[in-house]
């Protein structure tokens, strides 16, 4: 039996799904971002290192030289953020697998949340060696070889790569129209629109507002995500997936906690 053809209201509905996985990127995003940088400055508290935001940037009100820099105190400030982030990756793959049959945008939301917050553990790692900031100061302050360095990095970046190899059948799986994902010129189409649009948008959106500011790790931390995302450009027998149609529409309730959370964190890092 032949498919039926992709036509207008299929690219229509595919431009709302897009718009809405953009939105719900940026939420996982922040969500992931915030709960890294709050247990940062709870950490450097703890080892009684002052802190202040500019900009997003968590900045430590001390000195490079101050005897509060010890190897315990920066293995315990730089190194919770992305342990946080592996325990809350962990969490919403498991809530995932136990909503898999879902179809909603709450399916969408931990798929986009386990992927950042696993970038913001293994990806944190690479950034570090590349940056020698953020987890590299762990790194350089256990003194583990460069050598071993570059080879977890890789093994890293492996990982990273599973993570988004294993993931294609969940975008596939959250599709609205089975005629969509059923060749594989419509399925890269899909796949580029649901996946790497809210990733380029979300680039412009942080670099409009200055997020990037002075922060070349956190560029390397992104630039990790594209290597997360690009194993999912393989074809999939969409024959073995449950697609159903379905009513695309602006996702509300994700735009208004999206906005919500943004303002309130712009403003507490601005003021």
């Amino acid at each position: 039996m032949s498919e039926k053809p992709v036509n207008y209201s299929h690219l229509y509905k595919l431009a709302i799904f897009s718009f809405n996985s953009t939105i719900i990127y940026l939420l996982a995003f922040f969500i992931t971002f915030i709960a890294q940088t709050l247990i940062t400055q709870m950490a450097a508290e703890l080892s009684h290192i002052k802190t202040v935001y500019d900009h997003f940037i968590l900045i430590f009100k001390i000195n490079n030289t101050s005897s509060l820099w010890t190897v315990d105190s920066i293995i315990f400030i730089f190194a919770s953020g992305p342990f946080l982030c592996l325990v809350i990756g962990l969490i919403s793959l498991r809530v995932h697998r136990l909503l898999e049959s879902s179809k909603d945008y709450l399916s969408l939301f931990l798929l986009w949340l386990y992927i950042l917050s696993f970038n913001r553990f293994f990806g944190a790692f690479i950034s570090g060696v590349v940056t020698h900031k953020g987890f590299g100061y762990v790194l350089n302050w256990i003194y583990l070889p460069f050598n071993a360095q570059v080879l977890f990095a890789a093994g890293f970046l492996v990982a990273l790569m599973l993570i988004g190899y294993f993931t294609n059948r969940y975008f596939l799986h959250i599709s609205f129209s089975q005629t969509l994902i059923a060749t594989w010129h419509w399925q890269m189409v899909y796949k580029f629109a649901v996946a790497i649009v809210p990733i380029l948008i979300s680039y412009v959106f942080l670099w409009f507002f200055d997020f990037f500011k002075d922060s070349i790790y956190e560029m390397v931390l992104q630039l990790c995500i594209l290597m997360t995302v690009a194993p999912i450009f393989r074809h999939y027998s969409y024959r073995k997936l449950s697609v159903y149609k379905k009513i695309i529409y602006p996702a509300w309730s994700y735009i208004i906690i999206f906005v919500l959370v943004f303002c309130w964190f712009y403003l507490f890092t601005m003021l």
